[in-house]
């Protein structure tokens, strides 16, 4: 099993192993989505680590702010290790449900950046929706799973499908990319989306494959959705509560 320890500012520890510990904190706050606290999320991303190249510091930090907030949301987020280069890694950071069941669904989100971005906006939406689920279903089945090295030829994709595997998980695959900046409507792709936008139902989903893709290459179900975050943000929240139930 591939492990990699980091030890937060906030004094809190995670490491990877073969399962989950217990929660770090009960989740706060209204039990749906809070565009305040994506906004804000999205400001230290944006604003503060702009350029978060894989495996640099900067991309540590910004795993450190996910893994902290997961741990203040009711998770115990553990840390699997991708290669990035001779000598350098990076991680996913990984929150199974905190009822310790194997996970039905995994939301996922890149968090490091080719160059300077505004996906800021993405990983706001991905630590509001973790926090408002557990709010609204603290027995929900959903982990969510922020990628390192994602934009390095998919490698936090890579290195997730490798972990499900090692873990013998079988979840389908929801990937947020928000398309904020470009005026996008909520739309999906992959193995669960409609012929229109949004997203279809779990138990109809076609076999249908994302190129390129080692999460869909490994026999995943992935959807990918793109949308504002208000739009996206109320439709996924929703869908991941009707999924739970």
């Amino acid at each position: 099993m591939r492990r990699l320890c980091l030890v937060i500012l906030v004094s809190l520890t995670a490491c990877s192993g073969d399962g989950p510990g217990e929660p770090a904190a009960i989740a706060t706050g209204r039990p749906e989505i809070d565009h305040a606290l994506v906004r804000q999320h999205a400001e230290q991303f944006d604003i503060d680590l702009p350029d978060r190249p894989a495996g640099s510091q900067q991309e540590l930090a910004a795993a450190t702010y996910i893994l902290g907030h997961l741990q203040l949301a009711g998770y115990s987020p553990v840390l699997d290790a991708i290669p990035v280069r001779d000598q350098v890694q990076t991680s996913n950071v990984i929150a199974v449900p905190t009822t310790g069941d194997a996970p039905e669904i995994v939301v996922t989100v890149a968090y490091d950046t080719s160059g300077p971005g505004d996906s800021g906006a993405e990983i706001g939406l991905f630590l509001e929706l973790a926090r408002a689920l557990n709010a609204a279903d603290p027995g929900h089945a959903v982990a969510f799973a922020a990628l390192g090295a994602e934009t390095e030829d998919s490698r936090g994709s890579a290195g997730l499908a490798a972990f499900f595997e090692e873990q013998g998980l079988e979840p389908s695959v929801i990937s947020i990319a928000t398309g904020e900046g470009t005026g996008g409507r909520l739309h999906a792709v992959g193995s669960c989306a409609t012929t229109s936008s949004g997203l279809g139902s779990y138990e109809n989903c076609v076999a249908s494959r994302l190129s390129d893709d080692p999460l869909s290459s490994a026999g995943f179900q992935h959807t990918v959705l793109t949308g504002d975050t208000g739009e996206l943000g109320g439709s996924l929240f929703e869908f991941l509560l009707d999924a739970g139930d």
